[in-house]
């Protein structure tokens, strides 16, 4: 099963996929507390204190060149990477991407997105297409709208069934996609009008998740 994530900078692909490998290996809160943290891919992020405000940067996994654990901006994955879980009787493969809206230009951001075409073509197939957005978004990133209708357009005509929608970072929007449900049906309808190629944006393949768990965890 090869589950491809593809969003922009920041919104949490790297940390999904970290905090999955939790998911997997624990059943429960407290057994996972015992237990052994499972970082696939170094990354950092802050936190603050109640009383002083002052910010501190958690860093957690072991150095890696594919990963830039800094918070400016730029895609902290700099290469397409596949991870591997085996559940039941089956292999999954989570693909994780480069973030779309470099803050380094059009040209880094049109290079990031070569590369993950040219990577996902060395598969044969894709299960399932999950485009991660943060919630509450009522402008999305110009960058984003064109990446999107860029990948639905390269993929096959029968990938948009196998679209999902991932929104990270949902609790701050009580699990509600909230904004950036219109700006992605705005989205979707600018994209049936040019290419014909409806995708559907409903319930059934709409998912709302949070990796404050993983912070937890690490913090």
């Amino acid at each position: 099963i090869n589950i491809l994530l593809f969003g922009e900078t920041g919104v949490g692909k790297s940390t999904f996929i970290n905090t999955f490998a939790h998911y997997l290996s624990y059943n429960t809160l407290d057994e996972a507390l015992r237990g052994k943290i499972q970082i696939l891919i170094p990354s950092s992020f802050s936190v603050s204190d109640s009383d002083t405000h002052t910010s501190t940067t958690i860093t957690v996994g072991s150095p890696d060149d594919n990963e830039l654990c800094e918070d400016n901006g730029k895609s902290q994955t700099q290469g397409c990477k596949s991870y591997v879980f085996f559940i039941g009787n089956r292999y999954l493969r989570l693909i994780d991407t480069l973030g779309i809206g470099d803050c380094r230009g059009v040209e880094q951001d049109n290079k990031n997105f070569d590369h993950i075409l040219a990577f996902v073509s060395r598969y044969e197939h894709l299960n399932t297409i999950c485009i991660m957005l943060k919630p509450n978004e009522h402008r999305l990133n110009i960058f984003i709208k064109y990446d999107i209708k860029e990948l639905l357009k390269h993929l096959h005509i029968n990938a948009k069934d196998n679209v999902m929608f991932i929104f990270t970072n949902a609790r701050t929007n009580f699990y509600m996609p909230g904004g950036t449900s219109k700006q992605l049906k705005i989205l979707l309808n600018e994209l049936e009008a040019t290419t014909r190629n409806h995708v559907p944006f409903i319930k059934e393949n709409t998912f709302l998740f949070d990796n404050e768990s993983f912070r937890f965890f690490d913090y």
